[in-house]
């Protein structure tokens, strides 16, 4: 079941040209390297690697074919398959703008509202497909418990107005969006901590801005995590790659949407 679903992810964000995945295609068609397309798309060559494979598993037939050749020079060139998938992805896309010019402003406002459901653009970094599996309920608010894709719990804690109208009940499908400056980062176990959301985790790379740096983080059961934190603060917890560390966020920081 859990294949399925990520067969299922990959299939629908190849559809969404903003999405890592189409991002990583596009790239290999022009670049025909996992390693050029890696630095174009300011990606881990592991990252992209990663994805190549997500892709390929997705489909009865692989999409790209890739060839030792080594370091910098290997190949990773579209098969004859990859390429018509990628030309129906654009063909798709053309086609959507087409029929977009051929009806009127109430009906491209609701074909572009049906698009938003399927294609969620927010400024969270972190979004998290989840699927609920138990609800306490409160006088004000009612806390979501709720387990990624990979198997992770998570905590979202919502109004029971919002409740009410996304309708939500165990088992629905959700996205958890989590902004990167919520979530904080502990290098050492500690006792306790009241947040809700302590999830142990592996520093997979850092990217070192001029005032704050872009800490990408891996659950111990495989979800990806971005937190953003002062340089000041990446020097004083002397953060590298491989560290063992804490990611943890309050479940009130946490907004739920649903498809």
């Amino acid at each position: 079941m859990r294949e399925k679903s990520l067969k299922l992810k990959t299939l629908q964000n190849l559809v969404n040209p903003e999405s890592r995945e189409r991002k990583i295609i596009d790239k290999l068609a022009k670049t025909h390297s996992l390693t050029e397309t890696a630095k174009a798309l300011n990606l881990s060559y592991k990252t992209v690697w990663n994805y190549t494979t997500s892709i390929n598993k997705a489909f009865k037939k692989k999409l790209i074919e890739t060839k030792a050749g080594g370091k910098g020079k290997e190949t990773a060139i579209l098969t004859p398959f990859g390429i018509e998938i990628l030309e129906a992805l654009n063909s798709l896309g053309r086609s959507l703008e087409w029929l977009l010019g051929y009806v009127d402003e109430e009906t491209e406002d609701m074909v572009k509202k049906l698009l938003k459901r399927q294609f969620v653009r927010t400024s969270a970094r972190n979004q998290i497909p989840v699927k609920i599996k138990r609800i306490t309920g409160g006088n004000i608010y009612a806390l979501l418990e709720a387990e990624t894709e990979n198997g992770d719990t998570m905590f979202a804690s919502i109004t029971l107005d919002s409740l009410r109208t996304l309708k939500v009940k165990e088992n629905t499908d959700a996205i958890f969006l989590i902004k990167a400056s919520s979530i904080l980062i502990g290098k050492d176990r500690v006792a306790a901590l009241s947040c809700e959301n302590i999830l142990p985790s592996m520093v997979e790379r850092i990217v070192v801005g001029a005032v704050n740096s872009e800490i990408i983080l891996k659950t111990e059961r495989g979800t990806e995590l971005v937190s953003t934190i002062t340089n000041e603060s990446l020097n004083r917890l002397e953060l590298k790659s491989d560290d063992c560390v804490l990611a943890i966020f309050n479940a009130i920081n946490v907004v739920v949407g649903v498809y």
